[in-house]
């Protein structure tokens, strides 16, 4: 088809819908708009009815298929968030001690840490018991004479111990003689659950 046939058939189109605008309006004019009013009417009434059913009723599923897409999105995105959360707590509290004693197994840990260092202590506190919800803390404060290669030695058993130990408060003082050696108050906490079971 080329362009002149283009043009006519475009030209043919158009004088078709001329024609049936004036053949309307020419019925318009004859015979009133009351005489159009019942097939207006079922127009409109059809009208709804698709505007109701093809329109409005599939616009309104979507909406609420894309509401429940967007809470599996939400869901997908923050469940790994939560298992890792999840795992992270339990690796927690499975390093809680599992004792109904809490405050004889400080002691006995703290000793038996300083015995693997070579670590003889000055003095041991009273331990010390906050009842919490569920669980108890226990604190217990040694005083030491030590290098700073001893405490970083120590400290590092502590943090790698298997069961939780939580340096609460530390405080060093340099003595003058012998050289190297420090003065040395640190607080050291467990959480024990009040059950003694740990799980």
């Amino acid at each position: 088809m080329n362009t002149q046939d283009l043009v006519h058939l475009l030209r043919m189109q158009v004088e078709s819908i001329f024609f049936d605008l004036k053949a309307l309006s020419s019925a318009l004019k004859e015979k009133g708009l009351r005489y159009f009013a019942r097939p207006l009417g079922c127009a409109a009434v059809l009208l709804f009815v698709f505007y109701f059913y093809i329109y409005a009723m599939p616009r309104k599923r979507l909406t609420a298929l894309d509401a429940e897409l967007e809470a599996v999105r939400a869901t997908v995105k923050y469940a790994g968030d939560y298992q890792d959360l999840s795992n992270r707590l339990h690796g927690f509290y499975s390093r809680l001690p599992k004792t109904t004693e809490p405050a004889a197994w400080l002691l006995a840990d703290i000793r038996e840490s300083l015995r693997q260092e070579g670590i003889v202590p000055d003095a041991f506190s009273s331990p010390s018991t906050e009842m919490r919800p569920g669980y108890r803390v226990v604190s217990m404060t040694v005083t030491l004479n030590m290098s700073y290669r001893q405490l970083a030695s120590w400290m590092a058993r502590l943090e790698n111990g298997r069961y939780l130990l939580h340096v609460k408060d530390l405080t060093l003082v340099k003595k003058p003689k012998p050289i190297g050696n420090n003065l040395i108050s640190v607080t050291l906490m467990t959480v024990v659950p009040i059950d003694g079971s740990g799980s």
